[in-house]
């Protein structure tokens, strides 16, 4: 009983603080944090885990503009929906991985990141041709599971005799 109220006051809180944070950010609905990164959450899942480094993170990414035309679904890349992402450090200042790193198991969170360091940075591709040099791009990002290596090896090869059917 002390535990449930404790997660709703510090949800409460946590919430009352987004709140605050959101009138200084130049995205509607969306909180800054200090590296350039906007965030949002859209949901909060019942997990307790956060990635650590060397986990592998199985995740479900909308990728739109910020007119929220959508560009890239993992959902319809693949059989499962998702897609495994080993866990390390951010690959540029403002990165999803720096929001990912607040994540629990089943939350989801939609971000503002730079589409130059998303594509150069992440990526390493060109932009694409319908974006240009400093916009930013929504990620909807759906934390699905956090593996170690034996259950993402474990994952992989259920993919692949998934595949092979």
């Amino acid at each position: 009983m002390k535990k449930s109220l404790l997660k709703y006051f510090l949800l409460v809180v946590l919430l009352a603080f987004e709140v605050g944070c959101r009138e200084n950010s130049a995205y509607k609905g969306y909180s800054p944090t200090n590296t350039g990164l906007h965030y949002k959450i859209i949901a909060l899942g019942d997990g307790q885990l956060k990635p650590v480094k060397g986990d592998y993170l199985q995740l479900a990414i909308t990728y739109k503009t910020l007119d929220d035309s959508v560009f890239l679904d993992t959902r319809s890349m693949n059989e499962t929906g998702f897609v495994i992402l080993p866990y390390d450090v951010s690959s540029f200042k403002g990165s999803f991985e720096e929001g990912v790193s607040k994540m629990n198991e089943g939350d989801v969170y939609s971000y503002i990141v730079s589409a130059d360091s998303l594509f150069l940075k992440y990526f390493k591709t060109p932009l694409p041709n319908f974006l240009k040099k400093r916009d930013f791009v929504k990620m909807d990002v759906a934390l699905h599971d956090i593996l170690n290596k034996q259950e993402y090896e474990e994952e992989i090869e259920k993919y692949k005799q998934l595949v092979e059917r």
